[in-house]
């Protein structure tokens, strides 16, 4: 019975020995994350997207050639897509992805770049009907 619950034991013990470092300290990534409509070149988070509209997402502040995952939620799927850093720091969806909101409502949006698993940066936005 002892080996029973020495073996029960040990498995807990390794998820808490693992689980500790991916959640330790809080993201301290300088990085930034905006989202506008295809050709703008204006608008922000605050500024409401319309059903169809095709938008681009980009931030600077990310490392120099090394790739920037985008995760966008929407009211109806989440969608993945990105492209390396170029030697400013900077990261566009212009050139690599078109995104289109096809459902109002509320969406967000995180930049990933680093290994900590923590979103370098995050946008909030609406897409009106």
């Amino acid at each position: 019975m002892k080996k029973t619950l020495a073996l029960a034991a040990a498995p807990v013990a390794l998820f808490i020995a693992f689980s500790g470092p991916a959640e330790a300290g809080p993201n301290r990534s300088t990085a930034t994350l905006s989202v506008t409509t295809a050709g703008s070149g204006a608008g922000t988070a605050s500024t409401a997207m319309k059903v169809g509209s095709s938008l681009v997402f980009g931030g600077c502040g990310y490392a120099p050639g090394t790739g920037v995952t985008f995760v966008v939620v929407s009211p109806a799927a989440t969608s993945f897509f990105g492209g390396p850093a170029d030697a400013n720091g900077c990261v566009s969806s212009a050139n690599s992805e078109v995104y289109y909101a096809r459902v109002a409502g509320s969406y967000s949006a995180k930049a990933y770049q680093s290994s900590n698993k923590r979103a370098d940066a995050a946008v909030t936005f609406s897409v009106a009907p």
